[in-house]
């Protein structure tokens, strides 16, 4: 009722209030996908708007976090943003900064809460340098299998992280990450899995890693990130990859270039005989 009339879950309503406006945020916008199919346009606009406005309210641009609000309008942001859970017990399952990025609806419309790009890309590298272990140069401690109050797969609010890059400019950083943790944090060890793997959730991500594409939810779209072989056949589809699993020098998808920030459609990629190839460049050079 709170969320109705307010345009968010209110902290006095619910200890995990953030979390949960975030999750409502993103259910509003996939039934008004839904409405839209239906040509339910009054509908549509209600539930787009209402979706745009919660996970908007929830923005500290102070903190550059998401935090729950109370009733009178008060945004109350947690003083150790990375307390991972079960010690933080603000959000669900995950911590603050894992929050942060859950907004799959509309990663256009996150980016924008920032200063600027460079400064969504700062934040969003900082949190997937930050999650690797110490012997790495990153802040976690405690292996693969424990939530970790960064970047963390096990829990899953943060799985489409790693792939925002491509919405401000920075598609070599998307590659980079997700090479990183389909080739690190997926391994055949007992620890091979971050966390419990979910009834398939995050076997499911990696596949979509292997293959160099993560689906955008409630969209027809697909984020490219970089195929980790050389070359694979899914259906009718054949990707290919020419050089190192390094960074993008170009991609086109059924013989047309594909040009930042890198999305291809399902129908495209359905198309008869249909193929997606991709050249890599060197490590060093910047050319997305």
């Amino acid at each position: 009722e709170d969320y109705l009339r307010l345009g968010y879950v209110p902290l006095e309503d619910a200890h995990n209030a953030a979390s949960l406006t975030l999750a409502y945020s993103f259910d509003d916008w996939s039934v008004a996908v839904l409405a839209d199919h239906f040509q339910n346009t009054t509908r549509a606009d209600l539930l787009r708007n209402r979706s745009q406005t919660a996970y908007r309210s929830l923005f500290s641009t102070k903190r550059e976090l998401m935090c729950p609000r109370t009733k009178a309008g008060e945004l109350k942001c947690p003083p150790i943003p990375f307390l991972p859970y079960p010690l933080n017990s603000d959000f669900t399952e995950g911590s603050a900064l894992i929050y942060l990025w859950f907004v799959p609806h509309d990663p256009v419309g996150l980016v924008n809460l920032f200063p600027s790009k460079e400064a969504f890309v700062k934040k969003l590298d900082g949190f997937m340098q930050d999650s690797l272990p110490k012997s790495q140069g990153g802040k976690w401690p405690f292996g693969n299998v424990l939530a970790n109050g960064w970047y963390w797969a096990g829990n899953e609010p943060d799985l489409l992280a790693p792939w925002l890059f491509n919405f401000a400019g920075a598609q070599h950083l998307t590659a980079k990450w997700t090479t990183y943790l389909a080739t690190q944090a997926y391994t055949s060890g007992a620890d091979g899995v971050p966390g419990n793997d979910d009834y398939g959730a995050l076997s499911a991500w990696l596949v979509w890693a292997v293959l160099g594409l993560y689906p955008l939810p409630a969209t027809n779209q697909f984020i490219l990130g970089m195929p980790q072989v050389e070359q694979v056949t899914v259906g009718n589809l054949t990707i290919s990859r020419f050089g190192p699993a390094t960074r993008i020098a170009g991609v086109a998808l059924n013989g047309k270039n594909v040009t930042s920030p890198f999305l291809v459609t399902y129908q495209d990629l359905m198309e008869p005989s249909a193929t997606l190839q991709v050249w890599t460049a060197p490590a060093m050079e910047v050319l997305v």
